[in-house]
């Protein structure tokens, strides 16, 4: 196995933690929520353990791309490194929709709070452009 790359570790870790903040933001909506409309926010046990669950297939989805793209910047021809990507993103939509069918499924689990944190990653990475956090670039 190959060592982890600073900057992959750097960025999962951001990640992690930016993940781990929406998780608790989207508790915090659900929570309040609940004290509106208790009849239709769930909240309690269920709710908080499909949040997690569901923010660690997010942030682990976000960790096996970072090793795929870590892995396609060796020297390889632009197919290979094509192909390596390729292959990657299919596997890691397939567990996200592997984990969509776990959050239907599964009684204890509550489906909204197990697939919101799946779209986390995406929007993070698009929050921290917009504002240029994480870089050392200056914005011109």
């Amino acid at each position: 196995m190959h060592k982890l790359d600073p900057d992959v570790r750097r960025e999962t870790s951001i990640m992690g933690i930016a993940c781990a903040l929406a998780c608790a933001l989207m508790l915090a909506v659900f929570a309040i929520l609940h004290v509106f409309w208790p009849d239709t926010v769930p909240f309690g046990g269920r709710v908080i353990v499909s949040g997690i669950l569901g923010t660690g297939i997010a942030w682990l989805n976000f960790f096996l791309m970072a090793l795929t793209v870590q892995a396609a910047v060796g020297d390889m021809d632009e197919e290979t490194r094509r192909n390596i990507i390729k292959g990657s993103y299919t596997r890691r939509m397939g567990l996200q929709m592997v984990w969509v069918v776990i959050a239907l499924a599964v009684p204890y689990l509550q489906p909204a709070a197990a697939i919101i944190p799946l779209l986390f990653p995406s929007n993070i990475a698009k929050l921290q452009a917009f504002f240029n956090f994480g870089t050392n670039e200056k914005k011109s």
